[in-house]
Order: C-alpha cells, then structure tokens, then sequence
C-alpha cells in the first residue's frame, strides 16, 4: 500500500493539470490554477476538482 501512494499522488496532480488545460479559461487563470496545483499538489486539485469546475462551468 505505501508503494501505491507516490504513484497516486502523482496521478491525481497529472489529471488535475490536464484538466485544467483542456478547460476553456484563459490562459492566465489556467496558469494560476496550474501553480496552485504544483505549488499545493493534493490540496490544490482537490479544490480544483470540488469547487472550481462545479462553479465556474
């Protein structure tokens, strides 16, 4: 199971970047969500997955 994290973590914030890029929002706010999900890896594509696309879509 702890071998299974790393690979995880590393999943969930490569999906949320990808999401964010095929969004339709400017650059400069896929941009800063891009920073917020690397500078704040879990916490920051969780938000993005729970607030931001329910939000803004």
């Amino acid at each position: 199971m702890v071998r299974l994290l790393p690979l995880v973590y590393v999943l969930v914030v490569a999906l949320a970047v990808w999401d964010v890029l095929r969004s339709d929002r400017d650059a400069e706010r896929k941009a800063l969500w891009i920073l917020a999900i690397l500078v704040l890896p879990v916490l920051g594509a969780l938000f993005w997955y729970a607030v931001s696309r329910r939000l803004f879509k």
